[in-house]
């Protein structure tokens, strides 16, 4: 839930001021006020790779704090594998924005998204699978058990 807060306060918000002050300098009227636009606008856009590359890192971060207990728990243990790769390919990919030269890590933050929603598809299989088999068996034990109505 913090990730999803700190992203859209933070990434979303950054990239909608800076489109406003966009259209505020494209209707501004003076010299002065199209200065100003253009200093504040500036802040906007150094500020964003650190808000991209924190973004992406808390999120891979949070995945892979996920993915570390599945390895004991009831999903599959390549499920938990593939999700800390996923996570650890998308922690390296989160430095992109401060290192364009890099293709490298902007590759691992283009693979990192479409593989960590893949272990979302495959986590999800699993939780419904184990949710009807438990089911199945409450249901079983219901079934079975004297009633005292």
């Amino acid at each position: 839930m913090f990730f999803n807060v700190y992203d859209v306060c933070v990434t979303e918000l950054g990239s909608l001021t800076l489109v406003s002050l966009a259209h505020g300098y494209a209707g501004a009227t003076t010299e002065t006020l199209r200065s100003s636009l253009v200093q504040a606008a500036t802040y906007g856009y150094y500020a964003l790779p650190i808000q991209t590359t924190l973004s992406f890192a808390i999120g891979s971060i949070g995945y892979l704090f996920w993915s570390i207990p599945m390895l004991k728990g009831t999903f599959r243990r390549w499920t938990a594998i593939y999700g800390a790769v996923a996570s650890l390919v998308g922690i390296a990919g989160s430095a992109a924005p401060l290192v364009p030269s890099s293709a490298i890590l902007g590759l691992c933050q283009l693979i990192c998204v479409p593989a960590v929603g893949l272990w979302f598809v495959f986590v999800g299989v699993q939780l419904h699978r184990h949710s009807r088999a438990a089911g199945g068996a409450s249901l079983q034990r219901a079934a079975a058990a004297p009633s005292f109505r």
